[in-house]
Formats: C-alpha cells, sequence, structure tokens
C-alpha cells in the first residue's frame, strides 16, 4: 500500500471521530493505549479511519482507502491520553454550536458516548460530565415514547434514548483498565518526613491537648494537608484517591490511626498516632483502642442495620393507608419556613402560597426564593380528611404515584442503614464551622 500524504494526530481525530470511531471499542482502545504493532502490508483499507502502530509509527486509511501517516505520534507511546488538552469546536463534536471549548481528549470522548450517542444534541457539551448528571437532567424531562416521530420534540427525552444512554454507560466499563489509575510508586509509599512532621506538630501545637475529638480532627487535617501535598500531580489521585481513601484507609496505614470512638461513644478519645504502616503500637491502652474501633465498625455494620429495616417497616404501616385522591384541598394554610440553599433539589415540586396565588418551585424559579422566608404548602396542614393528601399539600414528585406515599417516607430508613453501613469504611474525624446567625435565623 502506498503512502500518500501525511497528518498529525489532532487533524486525524476529526474525522475518526465523526465517522462514528468512537463506538468501537477496539478503537478508542488503540489510541489511548500502547496497541501491539503490525506489518503495514496488513493494514485493512475497508476499515477507514482506524489506527495501526507499526515499526514504522502509526497509520490510518482514509475515504479513497489511501494510507495516510500521523506525524506527530511516537510510536513507543499510545496517540492521546485521556488527559492531554484540547480546543474543541464543531468540527470536533457537533454538540459545541459555536466558538471553541477548552476541554480533554477523555471528555471529548464521554461527550460523543454518554451526551451525542443516546440525545443526538438534546444536551449541550460539558466538561466534567457525568452520568448522575445525565440522568438528573433526563429525569426532569422524561416522556412516553410517542407513536410517531414528528411528535418527537428537541427539549423532551424519551424512553429509547434512555436505554440508549444505559447502553452507552455500560460501554464505558471496559475502558476501566485504561482510565483509572489503581496503584503509583506514590500511593504505595507514606509521604517523605511525616513521621517528623507529626512530632513537630503535638511538640509546636497539639502538646496534651489530643484527648478532644476537635483538636485530634483538627491536627490530622494538617497530616492530610501535608500528604496531598505530596500526591499532587501523581495520576492515582484523579480518579482513585477520593475523600473516602484519603481521610481513612491511607490516613490510617501512613499518617495516624487516630481515634474513632469505637464502642465507647464517650468525650474522652485515646489518640493513636501510629500508623498500620508502624505496627501495632505497644502502648496496652493504644492498642485496646484500636482493636476496639476495628471490632465497632463490623459489630455496628451488622447489629445497627436493623435499626433501618425496623423503622422501615413502621413507616410502610403507618403510611401504607394514605393516598392522593384530591389535586388541591384549598388550604390557605402551610408551613412557614426559610428555603436553605443545602436543600434546594428538595424544594422543586412543592407549592408555596403567595398572596391568593399557589406558586409551584421549579428549576426557573427556585433561586429567587432561595434564602427567603415562605410559606410553603404541607400535609400538616391538608384538610382532607383522616388517611387522604391532596397533591399541591405533598407536591409534584410524590403525586405522581397516587399510593406512592409509604414508598417516599422509606427514604428516612434509608439514612438510618446507610449510616450504619458507613461506620465500618466510611468513619472518621472532620470539624465544620457553623454559622449561628444563619442556623438560628
Amino acid at each position: 500500500m502506498k503512502l500518500v500524504k501525511n497528518m498529525n494526530k489532532w487533524q486525524y481525530l476529526k474525522p475518526a471521530l465523526n465517522n462514528d470511531l468512537y463506538r468501537d471499542s477496539a478503537w478508542i482502545f488503540s489510541i489511548l493505549a500502547l496497541i501491539k504493532p503490525v506489518d503495514k502490508e496488513n493494514i485493512d483499507t475497508d476499515k477507514k479511519f482506524f489506527l495501526y502502530r507499526t515499526e514504522e509509527g502509526y497509520f490510518f486509511v482514509n475515504d479513497n482507502k489511501e494510507l495516510v501517516a500521523i506525524t506527530d505520534a511516537d510510536k513507543n507511546k499510545p496517540l492521546f491520553s485521556l488527559y492531554d488538552k484540547i480546543k474543541v469546536d464543531n468540527s470536533y463534536c457537533p454538540l459545541v454550536k459555536s466558538g471553541t471549548v477548552d476541554s480533554t481528549v477523555g471528555n471529548l470522548l464521554l461527550n460523543w458516548i454518554l451526551v451525542y450517542y443516546p440525545f443526538q444534541g438534546k444536551i449541550p457539551y460539558t466538561n466534567g460530565v457525568t452520568i448522575s448528571d445525565i440522568e438528573e437532567t433526563v429525569a426532569k424531562r422524561l416522556q412516553d415514547e410517542p407513536e410517531n416521530d414528528k411528535d418527537r420534540k428537541n427539549d423532551e427525552f424519551y424512553p429509547s434514548e434512555l436505554e440508549k444512554f444505559v447502553e452507552a454507560a455500560f460501554y464505558l466499563t471496559t475502558f476501566s483498565t485504561i482510565s483509572v489509575t489503581a496503584a503509583t510508586k506514590k500511593l504505595l509509599l507514606p509521604p517523605p518526613g511525616i513521621k517528623q512532621y507529626k512530632e513537630k506538630l503535638i511538640k509546636e501545637k497539639y502538646k496534651g491537648k489530643l484527648d478532644s475529638y476537635v483538636k485530634i480532627a483538627d491536627m490530622e487535617n494538617e497530616l492530610k494537608k501535608y500528604d496531598k501535598e505530596y500526591l499532587k500531580g501523581d495520576p492515582s489521585t484523579i480518579a482513585f484517591v477520593n475523600k473516602k481513601i484519603a481521610d481513612n484507609a491511607r490516613k490510617r496505614m501512613f499518617l495516624s490511626f487516630g481515634a474513632e470512638k469505637g464502642f465507647d461513644s464517650g468525650d474522652n478519645p485515646t489518640y493513636v498516632g501510629e500508623t498500620l504502616d508502624e505496627g501495632w503500637p505497644k502502648d496496652p491502652k493504644k492498642l485496646v483502642s484500636m482493636f476496639n474501633s476495628i471490632r465497632a465498625g463490623s459489630y455496628k455494620r451488622g447489629h445497627e442495620t436493623q435499626l433501618g429495616g425496623v423503622m422501615a417497616k413502621v413507616i410502610l404501616r403507618i403510611l401504607n393507608n394514605y393516598v392522593i385522591d384530591v389535586d388541591d384541598c384549598g388550604t390557605k394554610t402551610g408551613s412557614e419556613l426559610v428555603l436553605m440553599p443545602i436543600l434546594k433539589d428538595a424544594y422543586i415540586g412543592r407549592y408555596i402560597i403567595e398572596g391568593n396565588a399557589l406558586v409551584e418551585l421549579t428549576d426557573n424559579n427556585i433561586d429567587k426564593y432561595i434564602g427567603k422566608k415562605v410559606v410553603m404548602r404541607s400535609p400538616l396542614y391538608c384538610l382532607l380528611p383522616q388517611d387522604h393528601i391532596c397533591a399541591k399539600c405533598i407536591g409534584e414528585k410524590i403525586s405522581v404515584n397516587k399510593d406512592g406515599i409509604a414508598l417516599a417516607g422509606t427514604e428516612i430508613s434509608d439514612a438510618v442503614l446507610t449510616s450504619s453501613l458507613k461506620a465500618m469504611h466510611k468513619a472518621g474525624l472532620d470539624t465544620e464551622k457553623l454559622d449561628l446567625d444563619e442556623i438560628l435565623k
């Protein structure tokens, strides 16, 4: 096969994506991983824009079945990294309607796979796009499948599109081996000088004060800050070292075991400055504290989860007979409260009373009410008798399922169950500053 022209890798990426190669897992592996080289004579001329690595470099076949060399690629490295920076315009992705977007190769691929393939432009190009963000967007505008294609609307989503989105999300799991860095040299070792730094902190700031959970949390935050600076720029921090790992597993392994409560919920902790990497402490009191902390997490996981189950049964028995069978009971009263930013999503779909009018809180108007005192319609003030509640008092999210009140109530038990399960894997110390003026408003 004769070489007819050259092209750089960024020029190559455009036609490859626009020819739907993002749907071919072998192609994605070929651009992000170091693929096995082939003989140039064995290149398949029918696989347009597919990438080949040879002993001479990277090549592909264009629309005319001509061989094209990629000139700016190192044959000993993958063609692209997920974190390579790129200015994306419409020629790279139709989701960008005008101008350019500063992005990465990884985000570009995600937008093609998760956004363009299922929804064909209904969601704009987004940096840092996540599955949960898309699910939230789709859920708010999901409609029944229309009988005719002409009835489809660009501002609504349909089950057929959701099905393609789920397919795309599962497709992404194929690439975990080349997208998640789970082990590096830095990740497997403690930060240099951590023991000396810890001794310095105790001597200069925390000597005689580590019998308080607040002071222990403050010291551990300084140790974690030191460790974070050591790990800065390491590939493991991009996806693998999340807050749970940094605050628990890595902290106990290399910074300090800490002082979790264990079986005793008292206010006098035993601080264990030694790490699991250093071995068991010689102080019997510290050793007991470590053992109790480890055992308590496992015990709570097994024993206290029953509280969530019991609570769910109680809630179901109380609410099972409640139904929503009237649109509006007509009450003029409600709960007076200040809408808090942290609960913004929970307010969506609820109704507030403004003069003689009812206003539904939506994504479009919620911001103008946040931080302000409102009167919100509530089941507490519903005028319907006995076990009946109207749709306006309970809100749009629950009223769509007329018999779904009991199911919604079990979310309370879910919170109890989750907190018990986290005791074994995600327990730790931290501090938070509270604004009393805001709390007591």
